[in-house]
């Protein structure tokens, strides 16, 4: 992990003001704020390189940037889990002495900062408000890991895709003459594995997408040319399947079917 912090703490104290929106440092104030910067080390990345190892005994907030969070999976596939922007915390719960993180990846220009999981464990135990806002972090980050296998499960192929685009444009999109443009870096492996479809499926949808002129794909870059369409096509999909999942599983499976079958 390549730390930069030349500036030293003050250095720290100026890159924090871009986390305010952080549950664990935004209802932090006076000493136990200043305690937990005063433990913290500024971290800086360019796209592509690791930010922290799930191995890692350390916690991290984003300041400015985006990194994916990913692992890899029993067939040695990487597996992205989530993607962090500034405020996001990763690495929390190794920190906290539970094993079981995230690898976390820059996915451009990065800016973090970086806290042992020895000096937040002490701060923790010392400080109420720090242990505090620790829970408050790890209980919103799991009620949202739930919220979206809820949100998830049983829906078709395009929702899940749509769901992440739309997400992506929310969190990242910026408006451009009457479009939205997304310029975050990621593969359409990391979208697919992200939305928890196969790369074909997410090639078919967006394909659907584009000729619809809903949306346009560039290298490294995105365009949702039309948001309320793709708002009006989470909305419509509902659980149901869409036709593209029709054909999807007609395509998998080798069973016969007769006239007017329906799966």
């Amino acid at each position: 992990m390549r730390d930069v912090n030349a500036g030293g703490r003050a250095s720290v104290h100026d890159a924090v003001s871009a986390a305010r929106a952080s549950s664990l440092l935004g209802a932090l104030g006076g000493d136990d704020l200043s305690a937990v910067l005063g433990a913290a080390r500024v971290v800086r990345h360019v796209r592509r390189e690791v930010v922290l190892r799930r191995a890692d005994d350390a916690a991290l907030v984003v300041l400015r940037g985006a990194a994916k969070e990913h692992r890899t999976n029993l067939d040695g596939l990487q597996v992205l889990t989530n993607v962090l922007g500034p405020g996001d915390v990763g690495g929390l719960t190794t920190a906290l002495g539970y094993p079981g993180g995230n690898d976390v990846t820059a996915l451009e220009r990065f800016e973090g900062l970086v806290l042992r999981g020895r000096d937040l464990r002490d701060l923790a135990a010392s400080r109420p408000p720090v242990a505090q806002a620790c829970l408050r972090t790890v209980t919103e980050q799991y009620a949202d890991l739930h919220e979206r296998s809820v949100a998830f499960a049983g829906t078709s192929t395009t929702r899940r895709i749509v769901h992440r685009l739309l997400e992506l444009a929310t969190r990242w999109g910026q408006p451009v003459d009457g479009v939205v443009m997304v310029r975050l870096h990621l593969t359409q492996e990391e979208l697919a594995s992200w939305a928890g479809v196969s790369r074909e499926s997410l090639a078919k949808v967006l394909g659907e997408l584009r000729r619809a002129h809903i949306l346009h794909t560039g290298r490294r870059e995105l365009i949702i040319r039309d948001l309320s369409a793709l708002q009006a096509r989470q909305r419509s999909n509902g659980t149901a399947a869409s036709v593209i999942d029709v054909l999807l599983a007609d395509a998998g499976s080798d069973e016969p079917r007769t006239a007017g079958q329906r799966r």
